[in-house]
């Protein structure tokens, strides 16, 4: 039966409802609007942050109850997700005005940032699972992050002095670095698999981040955490075969990690 034949009073019943639907939707919205968390301190969402912002940011989120962290659907919050997530805020580090050591310290602080940022998202998401897409979107940019600062460490090795008396020290500093590196997308894939299994969105958000960056990644895992994230990655995706996007995204993550 169409509208037009509906009974008015019909109608009106099922316009309540739906009013009444969005209002609990909107009043289920425990986030602070963007004014409020920059009143607090935090770092404005009009123009990109740095590390030190991330470090300010986390330090700020840390005082609010996980209910007020910003939100990825919230109509309040969510700009100011939105930059939180933004690549733009890995533009100076990839800017060759910037001397490489100055870039890698960036970058380091950067990653610390979003691990610290991470973690009370990781709380709000074990309370609400709608949280999902918000902890999925921080964890793919933590593994672009990750990838930008792999890089950055390669150019920093390429330019190290062997006769250097700090050549070892340095190079276990590398090997330590790099060792947090694959923690950060190891951990992105047990989440892809397990934590956000029941949210496609959030899923497919995580899963085009690491088909976009697993490539330039490969050489910096270790050969049997790639073959064993290689492995889950087409385990997953055979399981959602028929959601064509994830599963082509998983299809591209897993090949990145293929071969020797």
């Amino acid at each position: 039966m169409s509208c037009a034949r509906l009974p008015a009073a019909v109608l009106v019943l099922l316009l309540v409802a739906f009013t009444a639907q969005r209002v609990r939707a909107e009043g289920d919205d425990s986030t602070l609007t963007v004014e409020q968390y920059v009143d607090m301190g935090l770092p404005a969402p009009d123009r990109p942050w740095r590390g030190r912002d991330y470090t300010v940011l986390s330090e700020g989120l840390s005082r609010l109850l996980p209910e007020q962290l910003p939100a990825s659907r919230s109509a309040r919050s969510g700009a100011y997700l939105d930059r939180l997530v933004a690549v733009e805020n890995l533009e100076l580090c990839r800017s060759a005005s910037l001397p490489l050591d100055q870039r890698f310290i960036e970058g380091n602080q950067l990653l610390l940032g979003f691990r610290d940022v991470l973690g009370p998202y990781i709380q709000a998401f074990a309370k609400d699972p709608r949280r999902a897409l918000d902890v999925a979107r921080i964890a793919a940019f933590g593994v672009r992050c990750a990838t930008l600062v792999a890089g950055l460490a390669n150019e920093f090795v390429s330019g190290l002095d062997p006769a250097d008396p700090n050549h070892a020290t340095r190079l276990e500093g590398l090997r330590r670095l790099r060792s947090g590196l694959t923690q950060v997308v190891a951990g992105a894939v047990q989440m892809l698999t397990d934590d956000l299994a029941q949210e496609p969105s959030a899923r497919l958000e995580l899963a085009r981040a690491l088909a976009e960056c697993l490539p330039a990644m490969k050489g910096d895992l270790p050969p049997m955490t790639r073959r064993e994230l290689a492995a889950r990655l087409q385990q997953v995706g055979a399981a959602v075969a028929d959601d064509e996007a994830l599963a082509a995204a998983l299809k591209r993550a897993a090949a990145a990690l293929a071969g020797d």
